[in-house]
């Protein structure tokens, strides 16, 4: 998410948007199967919970990110909080 703020080229761009954007289905596609496994008899309830916090962050991102970019004119500061939120997002997912 970082990438196009770290290197303001067309390569880093197109390279965030295959490493984030381009691989999003396929994290969806191993994430589902693995939270309805972890979840035992509750993985129909797990994979409600996650397809509705998947439906909030698609809602909440684009709105926080319109936010950001009114205050600088810039995406800098929406796709290093992306990039944030990411890291917190792993930072939680190693504690479970």
């Amino acid at each position: 998410m970082a990438l196009p703020v770290l290197a303001p080229l067309a390569a880093g761009d197109l390279l965030s948007d295959i490493l984030g954007g381009g691989t999003f289905v396929g994290k969806v596609t191993i994430a589902m199967p693995a939270a309805q496994r972890a979840a035992g008899k509750a993985g129909a309830r797990m994979m409600a919970i996650m397809t509705v916090v998947y439906g909030v962050g698609q809602i909440i991102g684009p709105v926080l990110a319109g936010s950001l970019y009114a205050q600088s004119h810039s995406f800098n500061s929406a796709l290093l909080a992306a990039a944030g939120a990411l890291l917190l997002a792993i930072a939680v997912s190693l504690r479970l």
